[in-house]
């Protein structure tokens, strides 16, 4: 069973202003800072009333947290994707956003040989998905102008020889060319050379606005 097979079990919410200040204080000097972020998850994706308060408070903590095993980078992620599908997360304006996309960046290029942390880029690429669905063209900007080497930290997630791997990348990437003509050449590029396991609708979208 891989970490993100593991990743949607029922947790306790634990959503007391004073639990959540308890479990983002602990994140600087305690081991098991798996449990730690997936008590904090539990709170971002069953209260999202917390969110706002969390986004000063717990989010700049999370930004300085260092990668780990497998488990620390999923559940770090995975806390990371909760707050970009937040409807009131709007990255440009985010006083956080060069630390948080360069976490993204950080997720996303892990050396990985074995895919044991493939469930984390995966999570890392669909919250570059929904930073743009929910703001537009000001996050594609953003993304492409503020964060160096993302795009290509996507494309190389393109080539991994998984679908799920795939179906991230191709979801974060063609919101991105679409609202970003200059990077249209390098994903087309990639997409030409990667034996795509599926075709779907994120391969025809690209496609049509490289042309």
């Amino acid at each position: 069973m891989t970490v993100g097979e593991q990743s949607r079990r029922p947790i306790p919410c634990d959503n007391s202003l004073e639990v959540i200040a308890s479990l983002t204080a602990s994140l600087s000097s305690v081991i098991d800072k798996t449990c730690v972020l997936q008590r904090l998850w539990g709170v971002v994706h069953l209260d999202k009333s917390k969110i706002s308060i969390m986004i000063d408070t717990t989010l700049p903590v999370l930004l300085q947290l260092r990668l780990s095993s497998p488990e620390v980078n999923y559940w770090l992620a995975a806390v990371l994707e909760e707050f970009t599908a937040f409807s009131s997360f709007v990255i440009h304006t985010q006083p956080t956003k060069v630390a948080f996309l360069n976490m993204l960046v950080k997720l996303l290029k892990v050396p990985d040989p074995a895919n044991a942390f493939l469930d984390s880029k995966c999570t890392a690429a669909n919250s570059v998905a929904n930073l743009i669905q929910v703001s537009g063209e000001q996050a594609a900007h953003t993304i492409v102008v503020d964060s160096a080497g993302l795009v290509g930290h996507l494309c190389a997630l393109l080539h991994v020889k998984r679908e799920c791997a795939q179906h991230s990348s191709l979801r974060a990437l063609w919101r991105l060319a679409y609202y970003s003509p200059t990077i249209r050449d390098e994903v087309s590029s990639h997409l030409a050379s990667v034996c795509v396991i599926t075709i779907n609708k994120d391969i025809v979208q690209i496609r049509h606005h490289s042309h």
